[in-house]
């Protein structure tokens, strides 16, 4: 390599590294900015105040229209172990937290205990800029937000883009030889050596189990939790090309088979491209959700993903989980002037039934929110950092395709 290469190189380097350090300082003050200081010792996010409820609110859910009876039981709980939540501003306000545990204590049913089964869903298409990491976040919010179903929510994040992890808690550790661990690290781990990630976790005595909690990052909800992803994953596909085992397998075996009893729904989030960890994510899941955007360049790629999809998938291994179904979901749409309206139109009139009816729509509000590290269902109109009608009707989209999403996915047998 000749000096001048090599120095156009570590240019880049250092060009990279401070944008990396600018970023996450970014990040921090603007996830500082978001809370809330309640007195000297109390601060708390704004996302989770914006999804708390007050106290008339908690003893509805529960089915009791009466607050004095709520607040009876609440009493026969703490004598429990049950602990009451802090009170902000002089009223009990009460965190998705406290709400899923008040109904597991008050007995209202969850969306497992009708042994449904573990739903994995594939949001794949091979076009990228179709919004499927935008769906993915979204779906799975609106979805974790239905306190009654209580669904146990898992987002594998296959993109090597990894811009999932910007939506969880990330970890820390004190141990230079311990970092973030994702998937792939994961799927690779005895192909890697001693020097592995993977086996400096399990020098420090952690069971294969336990290495794959600790790749999962919590986010502000209890029962949505995101694995992230990095670019390093590109790795796994020179892997798969250059070794004589067949690596496809390995995202259903080594990271979700052992961890599906502890989830109801799984996404996994795969990059625009054909290639062995898209393969993968086929061979793991048991549906698949094609985001599209009605744009004629988006829908002309999108349906050459579907026209090769069959042989992609007749082409898997043998043990693969098995799709159940396939459905399409129009994202981005613009109603703004019925721009998308007639191509939007035509691949529900094409696909028919395969195509979900309701739509996300195109609007600033995910961007801005994106920008803050929210989801638009994370964001409160008297925040001021959206405009409130572009906020409403983005998290009306959202909802109703999450809605005709988990309805569809009761009519699944697995």
């Amino acid at each position: 390599m000749s000096s001048v290469t090599e120095s156009v190189l570590q240019n880049l380097e250092k060009a990279n590294e401070s944008v990396s350090r600018t970023e996450s300082e970014r990040r921090a003050n603007i996830l500082q900015q978001s809370k809330v200081v309640l007195d000297e010792q109390f601060e708390v996010s704004k996302v989770i105040l914006n999804h708390s409820v007050p106290q008339t609110k908690m003893s509805k859910m529960c089915g009791w229209d009466s607050v004095n009876t709520f607040k009876k039981k609440e009493e026969d709980w703490v004598e429990q172990g049950y602990q009451p939540p802090e009170m902000i501003r002089g009223k009990y306000a009460y965190s998705p937290d406290y709400i899923h545990e008040i109904l597991d204590l008050a007995g209202k049913p969850k969306w497992s205990d009708f042994n449904r089964g573990t739903h994995i869903i594939n949001v794949q298409n091979q076009k990228g800029g179709t919004g499927k990491s935008m769906t993915t976040i979204n779906l799975a919010q609106a979805l974790g937000l239905q306190h009654l179903e209580r669904i146990r929510i898992l987002i594998i994040d296959l993109d090597p883009q990894g811009s999932l992890k910007l939506f969880a808690q990330s970890k820390e550790y004190k141990q230079n030889d311990l970092d973030q661990l994702t998937a792939v690290d994961i799927m690779t781990a005895d192909l890697e050596g001693k020097d592995s990630l993977y086996q400096n976790f399990v020098n420090y005595g952690l069971s294969h189990e336990d290495i794959i909690d600790e790749a999962i990052l919590n986010t502000f909800l209890p029962n949505v939790r995101i694995m992230p992803a990095f670019p390093e994953d590109e790795r796994f596909s020179s892997l798969h090309w250059l070794g004589e085992e067949n690596l496809i397998p390995r995202l259903k075996e080594r990271v979700i088979d052992p961890i599906r009893n502890q989830y109801d729904l799984i996404f996994i989030d795969t990059g625009p491209q054909i290639n062995p960890l898209t393969w993968s994510a086929l061979y793991a899941c048991n549906g698949l959700l094609v985001p599209v955007s009605p744009k004629a360049l988006d829908w002309s790629s999108t349906t050459q993903f579907l026209d090769n999809l069959p042989n992609q998938v007749r082409a898997l291994p043998e043990g693969s989980e098995g799709i159940r179904w396939i459905k399409i979901a129009r994202t981005n749409v613009e109603e703004e002037k019925d721009r998308d309206t007639e191509l939007s139109n035509r691949i529900k009139d094409e696909y028919r039934s395969m195509v979900f009816n309701n739509y996300i729509i195109r609007s600033n509000a995910f961007d801005t929110a994106a920008k803050n590290y929210r989801t638009v269902l994370d964001v409160a109109s008297s925040e001021g950092i959206c405009i409130p009608r572009q906020l409403r009707d983005s998290k009306d989209s959202v909802i109703d395709l999450a809605n005709e999403l988990k309805d569809h996915l009761k009519d699944i047998d697995l």
